[in-house]
């Protein structure tokens, strides 16, 4: 009866459950007591009925019974409740990139490439889709296997039976060569499926064909490419001007042989969006975003990839999606980065799908940076290097030219190599001040973008000379080494003390000094002091508090190399104790690094111009283990907070706190700075190699130490930011050390810098906040609104307290900046995301692919049945009223 009624009740989909309840419950007691009274009173009416069998009495009774019966139910209202599976038809999510690398066209230089715009355009045809679409059927059944075989034995063997059946679409009978292959992986496919139906009768568990399975998935993926037949080329036809990205991604969505929305919309639910700096929807129906598609330009000025992921898996979060298909080039160059995002889609289940437009690598050549000290010397030849790199050029001669403030001072050939590569250039600037330095590579006819060409960084060029001291107490190996590198450097101004070496020495030259100054005034207008192995003794208390004095209020620098003998470890509790970077232990003996254990550069270190030894990572990391071993090297607790670690020691030794040893190191204090190299062994660095990298590092370390005070930056005020280039409306975040005229922390809440960007232009004011447990220091942020030159200083202060910080402002589109197709980010993306990468040769699987397996969901109804009661009731009455009329009894 049941069964009838749910047929009759019919609709969409299988009926999984099913359940009675009434509207109006009685409790079962009380319909039992009901039915027997009604039973028992229909059977004492027909017993009183003369002339009538026993048969008829109990029939009609019980028509009778059944009739009353259902009246009262009908009266309680009886519901069926029903829960049936029917088919939700998923989202698919299309991304079209609207930025402005589409509209780039790139030179189809190799075949495969020419062949992917013939396919789009419609100059050649796809060869057999169905083939195509048949191979990714069984590449995807295969995928997906190892969950059905660690699951429903008969499921995973339907599973295995229908790859089997796609491999058997796939046989092309033009290819005999491909037969043997192609059947040896037939009969793998059928062991596995006799396997997972031997597993399924013992009741075993079917997660140990995985491995087998997966054998089969490479065997496939590598057999793949020979399924497919050749493209036509005698179809293609030759374009000068060739399509360009945003062509092509309009082209493959309306493409009459590939139906891509068309056939995404047979199982799924469409949403079409753009996206670039942000998402746009463009529609859901074909014609719609051909229109919409039409009308719009690839115009944005960014790619917020990831970000625009994000975006919609938080607009569809909860809904069934079948997957995210990318129409892109795979530039992204703003926000979140996409390989996180596609990672966060991968856990949320939603399956990335890239198309990748574009040619992986456009002819093109690009200026990446342009490296130069940010001060020189007027009259002192200027080391440039410029990291070049080129794509579709290998082998071809151009010209790199360096102009400054616009005059060219600089020019020499440069053959290309196809690749990444540094090249150095050579000048003399002639006059002082700041001036705009540009490099600039000669652009070819043929080249995609010439944006690119050219950097620029600013330099100042000025015509003073350092002042230096260096004091040492008996000339040892370092001193000797280091003594030839200052007196080489033309730019510093350099006398030096031997408290223990030949007494006659300032005698025979204008170099030596007979002792330290005694009076502040002459160590005051001193740049930097030089600190070797020196007995605390040869100082007294106020040529130490004066040399305190010079860092913390003149913005001096001191530069300690530490001894076997006296320091660091004579100079606990004086006045230089507290400059230090690092932390002393008085009267610790020194200790030995054993050859075994190398320097290590710390991530700062690996940035730092002052430990660079070459521009190669790799390289100047290898060059920094040559200073081994180590002798002698002072005990130190840990790090002054606020110490800038560049390199460090690695040994149980050597370990300070549980941290390594830091060998060299450094730190603002007050208005200067100060730095503390913890081995007198760093001339090791000229083993084979002569001076050039121990000078390298000492000249480094020097400029670094003494350039700031020369540029008026050891003020107490001084101005800092990240780099000293930004792009157009990028966030600039902005620091300032600020002190009181006893140069103590300064304690007010906020500070004001005042941003000059020309001599006409109104100066405009940004506001820093101090930041929390870190006296005197504030932070703020402000965005450029135009591009050239920016001059930075504080407000409500005198010039002579503040320093001015210069900045360079360009306008180099981002989108240019990465023109090539980044297939190896797309592909990296759809692993990330369980999905997989399309090239345009294999967009007639896509559809199969992302449809994927249907999906159900149970819908609860609850449906009134007094209507059948009612016809029930109607039958029983008439069927009644027939059998007494045929017995004369109605």
């Amino acid at each position: 009866m049941t069964a009838l009624l749910l047929k009759l009740l019919g609709g969409g989909g299988d009926i999984v459950y099913y359940e009675w309840k009434l509207g109006r419950p009685l409790p079962g007691w009380l319909l039992g007591l009901v039915f027997l009274v009604l039973a028992a009173g229909t059977l004492f009416f027909y017993v009183r009925q003369p002339g009538v069998t026993w048969v008829k009495r109990l029939v009609w009774s019980a028509l009778r019974t059944l009739l009353l019966a259902l009246v009262i139910l009908l009266l309680l209202e009886p519901i069926l409740v029903l829960e049936r599976e029917v088919p939700v038809r998923k989202q698919v999510l299309v991304l079209c990139d609207a930025s402005t690398s589409m509209a780039l066209a790139d030179a189809r230089n190799r075949e495969s490439e020419t062949v992917e715009a013939a396919l789009v355009l419609g100059q050649a045809a796809y060869p057999d889709v169905e083939r195509d679409a048949a191979l990714f059927r069984a590449l995807r059944l295969l995928q997906r296997l190892p969950a059905d075989l660690a699951g429903d034995a008969a499921k995973a063997l339907e599973e295995v039976q229908r790859a089997e059946a796609a491999l058997r679409e796939l046989a092309p009978p033009s290819l005999d060569e491909l037969q043997g292959p192609l059947a040896a992986l037939a009969e793998r496919q059928r062991q596995l499926g006799e396997e997972a139906q031997a597993l399924a009768a013992r009741g075993e568990a079917l997660g140990a064909l995985s491995g087998r399975q997966a054998e089969l998935h490479a065997a496939l993926e590598e057999l793949a490419p020979r399924l497919r037949a050749p493209v036509a080329l005698n179809a293609l036809v030759k374009s000068d001007t060739p399509p360009s990205r945003w062509r092509l991604l309009q082209e493959l969505l309306r493409h009459p042989q590939l139906k891509l929305l068309e056939k995404l919309l047979q199982e799924n639910d469409v949403r079409v969006y753009a996206f670039g700096e942000n998402l746009r929807p463009l529609g859901a129906e074909p014609a719609e975003t051909d229109a919409k598609l039409r009308a719009l330009q690839p115009t944005d000025a960014a790619t917020a990839l990831g970000a625009a992921l994000e975006e919609l898996a938080l607009r569809y979060s909860g809904q069934p999606v079948a997957g995210i298909v990318l129409l892109t080039d795979g530039a992204a160059n703003k926000g979140l980065d996409p390989l996180e995002a596609a990672a966060r889609l991968g856990k949320q289940g939603l399956p990335l799908y890239p198309v990748g437009l574009g040619v992986g690598d456009t002819q093109d050549v690009k200026v990446l940076q342009l490296a130069v000290q940010e001060v020189t010397f007027v009259r002192d030849e200027v080391l440039a290097r410029v990291q070049i790199e080129s794509h579709g050029y290998g082998g071809r001669p151009t010209e790199l030219v360096l102009k400054l403030a616009g005059q060219e001072v600089a020019r020499r050939p440069v053959l290309l190599n196809g690749a990444v590569q540094n090249e150095e250039i050579r000048f003399t600037p002639r006059q002082t001040g700041l001036f705009q330095l540009e490099a600039t590579v000669a652009p070819f006819e043929d080249e995609s973008i010439r944006e690119n060409n050219t950097a620029q960084v600013f330099l100042k060029v000025i015509d003073e000379k350092i002042k230096v001291l260096y004091v040492e107490g008996s000339p040892r190996w370092e001193y000797r080494y280091l003594r030839q590198v200052l007196l080489r450097d033309q730019r510093l101004d350099v006398k030096f003390i031997l408290t223990e070496g030949d007494p006659d020495l300032p005698k025979n030259s204008n170099l030596y000094l007979p002792a330290f100054p005694t009076e502040p005034a002459a160590i005051h207008k001193l740049d930097l002091v030089i600190l070797g192995d020196v007995k605390a003794a040869k100082f007294d208390a106020v040529q130490l508090q004066a040399l305190e004095e010079l860092v913390r209020k003149r913005g001096g620098s001191l530069l300690m190399v530490a001894g076997p003998f006296y320091t660091p470890r004579e100079y606990g509790g004086t006045p230089l104790e507290k400059l230090l970077p690092v932390q002393i232990v008085p009267g610790a003996v020194p200790m030995n690094i054993p050859a075994s254990v190398k320097v290590r550069l710390t991530p700062e270190g690996e940035r730092s111009t002052i430990t660079r030894l070459e521009d190669d990572v790799a390289l100047n990391r290898s060059l920094w283990t040559l200073v081994s071993p180590m002798y002698m090297v002072p005990r130190l607790d840990e790090p002054r907070r606020g110490a800038t670690v560049l390199a460090t020691v690695s040994t149980a030794v050597g370990r300070v706190q549980g941290r390594d040893y830091p060998l060299v190191a450094w730190q603002r204090y007050g208005a200067g700075k100060t730095m503390f190299v913890g081995t007198d062994q760093l001339w090791r660095l000229r083993f084979k190699r002569g001076d050039r990298y121990h000078a390298r590092f000492w000249s480094q370390a020097i400029q670094f130490l003494s350039l700031s005070r020369l540029l008026g930056e050891n003020k107490r005020m001084r101005l800092e930011t990240e780099r000293k280039e930004y792009q157009l409306g990028e966030r600039i975040p902005l620091f300032v050390s600020a002190y009181d005229e006893s140069f103590e922390p300064l304690k007010t809440p906020e500070v004001q810098v005042q941003v000059q960007a020309g001599k006409n232009a109104p100066p405009r004011t940004v506001t820093l906040q101090a930041i929390p447990d870190s006296p005197g220091l504030y932070q703020g942020y402000f965005a450029p609104t135009e591009e050239g030159h920016l001059t930075l200083t504080a407000q409500n202060v005198a010039p002579a307290d503040t320093n001015v910080l210069d900045l360079n402002i360009f306008n180099r589109p981002l989108e240019m900046q990465q023109p090539a197709l980044q297939e190896d980010l797309l592909r990296r993306m759809a692993e990330l995301s369980r999905g997989r990468y399309f090239p345009i040769r294999d967009l007639a699987a896509l559809p199969e692919w992302v449809t994927g397996d249907e999906q159900k969901a149970r819908v609860r109804s609850e449906r009134n049945v007094s209507f059948p009661a009612f016809l029930v009731i109607l039958l029983c009455a008439s069927l009644e009223w027939f059998l007494r009329r045929r017995s004369d009894l109605a």
